[in-house]
C-alpha cells in the first residue's frame, strides 16, 4: 500500500488537454521505482482502446474495458445508421458528442467524454493500484490529444516530407 502512496502522491494533476511535466515514458519509469513486477506488467498491459475484458485484477480497469466496448460498439452502430440513413435509438452517449463539429472536434468530445467516466472511477479510490491505473489511462487520453495540436502536427508533416524527399533525392542519385 504505502508503495502507492509514494507514486501517486509525486504525480502531477492531470487536466483534460492540459500540457503535463509527466509523459507516459516518465510515469513507466517512476511506476518501475515504486511498483513490484506483477503490478508493473499489469500497468504496462493497459490501453485506453482495449476492450478485450481481460481480467488482470483491477476492478477500476474492468469497468473502464466494459465502458469502451459498450461506448465503442454503440458509436459504431450509430455511425452505421447514419450512414444508411436510419434513426439509431439506443444512443449509449449523449448525441451532441457526434451531432455537431468536423471529424477532430468529434473526436475531441469522444475522448473528453471517456475522461469524465474515469474520472468517475476514482471515487473510492486514493493511493492504490486503481488511482495508478486510472491516471495512466488519462495520460494516454492526453497524449493522444497532443497529437491533435496544429503546430506539432505541421512540424511532424514537414519532417515527414522532408524524410520523403531525402530518400527521393537519394534513389535518384543511385
Amino acid at each position: 500500500m504505502d508503495r502507492y502512496y509514494y507514486l501517486v502522491a509525486q504525480l502531477p494533476t492531470l487536466g483534460f488537454g492540459k500540457k503535463s511535466s509527466m509523459t507516459i515514458q516518465h510515469f513507466l519509469e517512476e511506476a518501475k521505482k515504486w511498483l513490484n513486477n506483477g503490478d508493473r506488467k499489469k500497468l504496462e498491459s493497459i490501453d485506453i482502446y482495449d476492450t478485450s475484458r481481460d481480467k488482470i485484477g483491477v476492478k477500476s480497469y474492468l469497468e473502464y474495458q466494459k465502458f469502451e466496448y459498450t461506448f465503442r460498439k454503440g458509436l459504431g452502430e450509430y455511425r452505421n445508421s447514419v450512414k444508411q440513413g436510419k434513426e439509431y435509438k439506443k444512443i449509449p452517449f449523449p448525441e451532441e458528442l457526434v451531432k455537431e463539429g468536423d471529424p477532430l472536434t468529434i473526436e475531441k468530445k469522444l475522448l473528453q467524454y471517456r475522461w469524465e467516466f474515469i474520472d468517475n472511477l476514482y471515487k473510492g479510490h486514493d493511493f492504490d493500484f486503481d488511482v495508478v491505473v486510472l491516471y495512466y489511462l488519462q495520460l494516454q487520453i492526453n497524449a493522444k490529444l497532443s497529437v491533435f495540436d496544429k503546430e506539432e502536427g505541421l512540424e511532424k508533416f514537414h519532417q515527414i516530407v522532408e524524410k520523403k524527399s531525402y530518400k527521393k533525392d537519394n534513389s535518384e542519385k543511385d
